[in-house]
Parts: structure tokens; sequence; C-alpha cells
């Protein structure tokens, strides 16, 4: 192996046709055939160059109490993964059976639900090797506006006072 695939280090007690690898760098690989007993030594092979990239990761901020009606903005910051990656926002009343919203792609998402939903979004690149990744939930929870009432007399007469309270 290699960091810069011009100096190479014997990776001691490596042998066979495959390997298991975990590189935390960009590391080049090459092999040569070597044989015991009688001298036979082939030529390395061609390099190949194993490239490192940050695994995908996502988190969302937002959610919270609203009334009937509101708009909450939710965010999401993603990071890592490698070539096209895009963003698709998820909702669920339950937790347990997830839908993606049409159309809701980007970074921010204004929602307006009409009851208690979870959101979360997923994380997907296009030369993932490191697959996608879920972020985690957040939950809108809404609540119904208050009926206020004011019960009372409609007719007073002038200069005598008279009790209004409201209800709940």
């Amino acid at each position: 192996s290699s960091t810069n695939g011009t100096t190479w280090t014997l990776m001691a007690g490596v042998t066979g046709r495959q390997i298991r690898i975990a590189p935390i760098a960009t590391t080049f690989y090459r092999a040569q055939a070597l044989c015991s007993g009688t001298f036979c030594s082939g030529s390395p092979s061609n390099v190949l160059q194993v490239a490192v990239v940050p695994a995908p990761s996502i988190s969302i901020s937002g959610g919270g109490p609203s009334c009937m009606g509101g708009t909450m903005v939710l965010t999401a910051s993603a990071s890592g993964g490698s070539g096209q990656c895009a963003i698709q926002w998820q909702s669920s009343l339950d937790g347990n059976s997830w839908t993606n919203i049409p159309g809701a792609s980007g970074t921010t998402v204004s929602v307006s639900p009409t009851q208690t939903t979870r959101y979360r979004a997923l994380y997907s690149c296009s030369g993932a090797v490191c697959g996608s990744q879920l972020s985690n939930v957040v939950s809108v929870q809404i609540f119904t506006d208050p009926v206020v009432s004011i019960p009372g007399p409609r007719i007073v007469c002038r200069g005598l006072p008279a009790l209004l309270r409201s209800t709940i």
C-alpha cells in the first residue's frame, strides 16, 4: 500500500487473493505474486487508488407546537457523501409509515399540517458507496385554537356598572 502512489509499504501478514481494507484516507494498492522455495517473482499489478469520502450525514431542526392553520419552517443541514447529493423530506403521522413530501427536496421545507405530524429527511448521493442517511425526527404538534366568548348582558343602563367575563 502507499499513501502517495510512489513509496510502497509491504502489508505485513497480508497474503492471498483478497484482503479486507478500511482506510481512513485515500490509499493506493497493488499486488505482487511471490513464490516460496524457488525464486519467482512477478511484476507488481496495476495500481488501484481507493479514495475515502466522508460518510453522508444529515440533521434537521424546527418543529414544536403550532396552532391549527399555522406554518412552520424545517431546516436540514447535510454534509459528506460523493457525487450529486439530494435531500428528500418525508412525513409520518405515526412514526412508522413514512411518505415522501412531493416537491420537498431543498434544505428547508414549509409545513402546515392539520394534525400532529413527524418529519425527517433522507440524504442520498449518486456516488454513495457509503449509502443514504436518514436524519433525526422532529415533530410539529398541532393545537386547536381556543374558542373565546363573552357572555353577558347585551343591554345595560346608563351609568350602572356591568360585569363582562370571557370564557374559554
